[in-house]
Order: structure tokens, then sequence, then C-alpha cells
């Protein structure tokens, strides 16, 4: 249901505020751009584009992506995780511009919306 989870999140990257969610996944594998997202299962595959302006995409821990990143995605402050708001941003940059290859689908995906003096960002992983 790639529709389903493009607008869970869509609906926290359209929000003016601070919010997390979470959508269940039923595929095998993952990809997920700052515009778009696919899941795939089998033979099938389902995309959708993401509306809510550009995400960040967020690796799992220990998959080669920027674990700080991943702990704000966990809930962690990012002022304790980032030395200042332009790393954050930095950080979010690589984060949108990296490879954006197939991966092991997780059961849930967690979307959280960020603001960090005046950076914001919605970290998606």
């Amino acid at each position: 249901d790639a529709a389903g989870v493009a607008h869970t999140i869509d609906s926290v990257a359209d929000g003016e505020y601070v919010a997390t969610a979470e959508h269940g996944l039923a595929a095998d594998r993952i990809r997920l751009t700052d515009r778009r997202i696919e899941l795939a299962s089998g033979g099938a595959t389902a995309r959708a584009t993401l509306h809510g302006g550009p995400v960040t995409p967020v690796l799992a821990e220990g998959s080669g992506g920027d674990d700080r990143l991943r702990s704000v995605l966990d809930g962690v402050p990012p002022d304790a995780v980032f030395d200042d708001p332009e790393a954050f941003a930095a950080a979010a940059a690589d984060a949108r511009t990296g490879g954006q290859e197939w991966r092991a689908a997780p059961d849930r995906i967690t979307v959280r919306q960020v603001h960090y003096e005046g950076y914001r960002a919605t970290l998606v992983g």
C-alpha cells in the first residue's frame, strides 16, 4: 500500500507542528527518495509520489546512513546529537542526495517532522 504510506508521510510533512507517525509495512523491499516511495513484494511493485515536500530518508542504524539522524528519528532531540543546527541541516541534505537503492523493508516506517532553530526536516525510516 504505497499510497497509504505516502499519505502518512505527507500528513506529517505537511503539518505546521512537530509530529511523529508510524505506518506498518507488508513488503519485502523498500526504496525511498526525497519525493517517492516504492514497495516490492514477490514480483509486485507499488509506487507513490510524495507531495509534502522533500523528505529525508534515514537508513537503519548500521546500514551506512547517518546514525545521528536515526537517533533523531527515534526521538532524541537534534541538539543532543548535532553540534549545531547547520550540522543537522547538512546531514539531512546529505541523506536526501545519497543512494536510493532497494533495501530490506522494516515491519513499520516512522515519520518525524523536526524543527531545529530555523531548520525543518521530515525524517523517514
